[in-house]
């Protein structure tokens, strides 16, 4: 992913292109692009841009049809060198035994109460190192 974002950089450069909107388009797609060939999963890239990078992402027709084919083509290509096969291969995992399925009700019950808490105390922290430190980070050196 931080290949595919470095090339999309670089292909600012090469081609001098200026501009805020530019450079979000061509990080976001070359990022999207290295997700999906490292996993064959061109889904993920393009869910990684929506979801991960809202905030520094420019939702524009260009930009979005930029990283769909940004992220289809490095799976095309992937895929001709490769054969099909997962870079990291995350393995394959045998099915649960039902009478351990209320075991995942559970955890999933507790995640979704933590889940919102945990947000809400990164959030909290954020603010008050913020505060205490004025948005100065040079002051922990």
């Amino acid at each position: 992913m931080q290949i595919g974002g470095n090339i999309g950089r670089m292909v600012l450069d090469v081609f001098r292109l200026k501009g805020d909107e530019a450079r979000h388009t061509l990080l976001a797609t070359g990022a999207a692009a290295g997700l999906a060939a490292a996993f064959n999963a061109p889904l993920a890239g393009i869910l990684f841009i929506i979801e991960e990078m809202r905030p520094q992402f420019r939702y524009t027709l260009i930009s979005i049809k930029a990283v769909f084919i940004g992220v289809i083509m490095s799976t095309i290509m992937y895929r001709i060198f490769n054969h099909e096969v997962a870079l990291i291969d995350v393995g394959k995992l045998s099915d649960a035994p039902l009478n351990t399925l209320w075991l995942y009700l559970i955890l999933g019950i507790i995640f979704g109460i933590f889940g919102p808490i945990f947000n809400k105390w990164v959030l909290g922290m954020q603010d008050l190192l913020h505060r205490v430190h004025g948005g100065n980070i040079t002051k922990w050196y």
